[in-house]
């Protein structure tokens, strides 16, 4: 699953419960709940995508990395840098990541080259016409997010996403 090592992150991620759910973590579970709540008998689950932003240290990657473990289905934690730099992107990797049922991308913004966040964008749009799991981790506030990484076809996709209940930008503060 590819969850980091960092031990403070891993306590959590690992924990049977957690004493105290931060933002974050309140967050994805009401959007996962949604989404099952959606769900029609016979038909596909709807792709969900969410977005934290916030300051370091809030909460926002352990509570991607705890999603990640606790997922009874395929899933990934990747760093946005990792997984833009894949040495061939039309790799089996790359192809994973794009068809994995969950799939969580850590530290969006900090991807270098000069196709990076094109790369991550293709990605995130490509999993918004799936029935899968999007959850992307960032700094970034949601003017450069936009510019970056949201053009009209996945703009279109989160809009849908709105529509039926389910917000995509989730700003999480410096209170966890």
């Amino acid at each position: 699953r590819n969850v980091p090592a960092h031990p403070a992150l891993r306590a959590v991620a690992l924990a049977p419960q957690v004493e105290r759910p931060t933002t974050a973590l309140i967050a994805i579970e009401r959007a996962l709940s949604w989404r099952a709540s959606t769900r029609r008998p016979g038909t596909a689950p709807h792709p969900l995508t969410v977005v934290f932003s916030g300051p370091p240290g809030v909460g926002k990657s352990t509570a991607a990395a705890r999603v990640v473990t606790r997922w009874s289905r395929p899933a990934r934690f990747g760093r946005a840098r990792e997984v833009a730099a894949l040495a061939s992107w039309e790799s089996v990797e790359r192809n994973r990541l794009g068809s994995v049922p969950l799939l969580a991308v850590d530290e969006a913004g900090l991807e270098e080259g000069d196709r990076a966040g094109a790369r991550i964008a293709g990605l995130l749009c490509e999993r918004a016409d799936q029935p899968f799991v999007t959850i992307v981790v960032t700094n970034l506030d949601a003017a450069a997010f936009r510019a970056r990484y949201v053009d009209d076809r996945l703009a279109s996709r989160l809009a849908s996403q709105e529509a039926l209940g389910c917000g995509w930008w989730e700003e999480i503060g410096g209170d966890d």
